[in-house]
C-alpha cells in the first residue's frame, strides 16, 4: 500500500509522522512556516510539501499516492486545492496523474527542481518585503530627523530672542 496508507500527515504543523518516525523541524518545515510564505496560496504550500517528501525519500519514485479526495482529507482542503497542487507538480514532471487511478511519483530530481523554483520565487518576495520594511523604517527615521530639526530651530529662535 505504500507510505500513505500508514501515515498521519499534517501540513505546516512542524512535524511529520510517517510510519512512526518523526522528522524534526527541518528546512522543509521552516519553508512552510515562515511568515513570508503565509501569503502563499495553500496549493503551492501543499505542492512544496509533497515535493519535499519526495526529495527526502519519504515518498519514492514509482510509488502511488491516493487520489485527490484522500489528499484533500489529509491536508484538510478541498479537492480543487489538491488538483491545483498536483497540477503544479505534474507540470514540472514531479508526478504523473493517472485518471481514476491516482498519482504516481515520477522524479525525485524534478521534485528538487520544483523546490528550488519555489524557493527562488519566495526569496524574491522576501526581498520585496524586506525592502518595504526598510522603507517604512526610513520614513520613521526621516520623521524623527524632521522633529529634531524643528526642535533645534525652535531653540535657536528662543536663544536669539533672549540675547
Amino acid at each position: 500500500m505504500g507510505c500513505w496508507g500508514d501515515c498521519v500527515y499534517k501540513a505546516c504543523s512542524g512535524w511529520l509522522l510517517l510510519n512512526r518516525r518523526e522528522l524534526a523541524l527541518s528546512e522543509r518545515d521552516i519553508i512552510l512556516n515562515r511568515d513570508v510564505y503565509k501569503g502563499s496560496p495553500k496549493y503551492e504550500k501543499i505542492a512544496l510539501d509533497i515535493a519535499y517528501s519526495i526529495y527526502h525519500g519519504l515518498l519514492k519514485e514509482g510509488e502511488k499516492i491516493k487520489g485527490r479526495s484522500t489528499l484533500a482529507g489529509r491536508y484538510n482542503v478541498s479537492p480543487e486545492t489538491i488538483r491545483r497542487s498536483i497540477k503544479l507538480l505534474s507540470d514540472m514532471g514531479v508526478v504523473d496523474v493517472i485518471p481514476k487511478s491516482g498519482i504516481i511519483i515520477k522524479s525525485k530530481k524534478n521534485a528538487y527542481g520544483f523546490i528550488q523554483k519555489y524557493q527562488s520565487k519566495n526569496e524574491f518576495l522576501m526581498l520585496i518585503e524586506n525592502l518595504k520594511t526598510l522603507d517604512e523604517e526610513k520614513q520613521d527615521i526621516e520623521k524623527k530627523i524632521k522633529k529634531q530639526l524643528d526642535s533645534i530651530i525652535e531653540h535657536k529662535m528662543q536663544l536669539r530672542n533672549v540675547g
